[in-house]
């Protein structure tokens, strides 16, 4: 306690719980005087009480700094703007109203950090909340005008159904605005992570491709994306109109799952491209993926006029899913074995699962993760067990395995509902890692 005040507050009090910080002060009095005087209390405090029981909290620890507060109602009355005018504002760090539908009048919210108002009804004027860092007006149906909140942070108006003109938002770093009735977005280009998700009725883009994070899924109006090139994380998914995504090669991430029209996409997979992470699963146009071998991770589940992984020989993270008429893996659900995986030999996450013809995966040598649930053909766990690289198996819901003794050096095995697997016992006691059976994991 002989430290001067202001290293416990810039060095010690930070590596203390919250829970140390008040248990110390009812032990020791020089210890409680210190923290309740000398230092600021930065810890996050969340706190779900009725409004007195907050005052009461605050008044006798004036210093905390971070406080949440949602409120809790030991009454029938609903919370309402007298309510709020209650609330103890120069430590309300983030406030928390959602759902409380007869507040209307949020004026006394302005100093908070973080508001979350979701689904509150009976708002209708925004402009108190223009000076705060963090609001969510999720589905806040009373809600016309947002002009006032151009220069908040992260804001958040899904499904506010009712604002159709986002012009002013000019300045918002993160904005969240699925679900909107809005055309015009030409003005957000300076946004850093924009959700547009179902947004129906926006069909040009052309001034977003400044943007960092992208969520345009579900968009059924858009169909030119060139200009989006240098966005890093791009969501496209069940664009049904979207027929070229030639020029999105330096895209680190790129979602084009259910994207109806979309047949060619080799090109996103030549030389200088610089995705990451491909996903175009149910994309049932497609064809041909024998250009995509330089994409680390690939997810054409569920494409199913893809017939061969030729050309896939570095993928690393492969879900080929219910792919049913996969030539080299043989056909989901009728195929009698498989014939060939040497284009899988570098992959290193593989689900198979529901690959009713799968017999030997014996050339998946560099395999970590592998998923061989309901693979009703598999009887043999030999060749798995010789992939020595494999840590995490599921073999579950396989009825007709039964030696699995030498599968020990796994370390997650599953084995849920493998009626037929016998010495289990044996191998629980073995194996170094994890086994699952029945649903109920056990650690030896």
């Amino acid at each position: 306690m002989d430290l001067p005040p202001l290293v416990w507050d810039a060095h010690l009090a930070p590596l203390l719980s919250l829970s140390e910080v008040m248990s110390i002060s009812t032990l020791n009095r020089s210890f409680h005087k210190l923290m309740h005087h000398a230092v600021t209390l930065y810890h996050p405090v969340n706190i779900n009480a009725p409004v007195d029981e907050l005052e009461a909290i605050t008044d006798a620890w004036t210093n905390l700094k971070a406080i949440t507060y949602k409120p809790f109602v030991r009454s029938d009355e609903p919370y309402n703007n007298e309510s709020i005018y209650h609330l103890p504002h120069r430590q309300q760090a983030t406030v928390d109203l959602s759902y409380c539908h007869a507040v209307s009048d949020i004026s006394p919210l302005q100093h908070a950090t973080a508001v979350f108002l979701n689904m509150c009804k009976s708002i209708s004027q925004v402009h108190a909340l223009a000076n705060v860092h963090t609001v969510s007006l999720r589905n806040c149906s009373g809600i016309r005008d947002v002009s006032a909140l151009g220069h908040v942070h992260t804001l958040i108006l899904s499904g506010c159904k009712n604002v159709t003109d986002v012009r002013a938002l000019t300045h918002v770093h993160t904005l969240h605005l699925s679900g909107l009735n809005i055309q015009d977005v030409s003005m957000l280009g300076d946004c850093v992570d924009l959700n547009l998700r179902k947004c129906h009725r926006v069909s040009d883009v052309s001034s977003l491709g400044r943007v960092k994070t992208l969520d345009l899924s579900g968009c059924t109006s858009l169909e030119h994306v060139s200009a989006l090139r240098a966005v890093h994380t791009l969501n496209l998914s069940s664009c049904k109109r979207i027929t070229d995504v030639s020029a999105l090669l330096h895209v680190h991430h790129l979602t084009l799952s259910n994207c109806e029209a979309l047949e060619h996409v080799n090109v996103l997979g030549r030389e200088g491209s610089s995705i990451q992470y491909l996903d175009v699963s149910n994309c049932r146009g497609i064809t041909s993926i024998s250009a995509l071998g330089r994409i680390p991770v690939l997810n054409i589940s569920r494409c199913h006029n893809i017939t061969t992984l030729d050309g896939l020989s570095h993928v690393t993270n492969l879900d080929i899913s219910f792919c049913r008429q996969l030539s080299d893996l043989s056909p989901l659900y009728s195929c009698q074995r498989i014939t060939d995986v040497s284009a899988l030999t570098h992959v290193q996450h593989l689900d198979l699962s529901y690959c009713h013809g799968i017999q030997d995966v014996g050339g998946l040598a560099l395999v970590q993760y592998l998923s061989l649930r309901n693979c009703s053909q598999v009887e043999d766990v030999t060749d798995v067990s010789a992939l020595g690289s494999v840590t995490k198996l599921n073999l579950s819901d396989c009825q007709n395995i039964r030696d699995v003794s030498m599968l020990h050096h796994v370390r997650s095995l599953d084995l849920r509902f493998c009626h037929a697997a016998v010495d289990v016992d044996d191998l629980r006691q073995r194996s170094s890692g994890i086994v699952y059976t029945q649903g109920y994991p056990s650690s030896s």
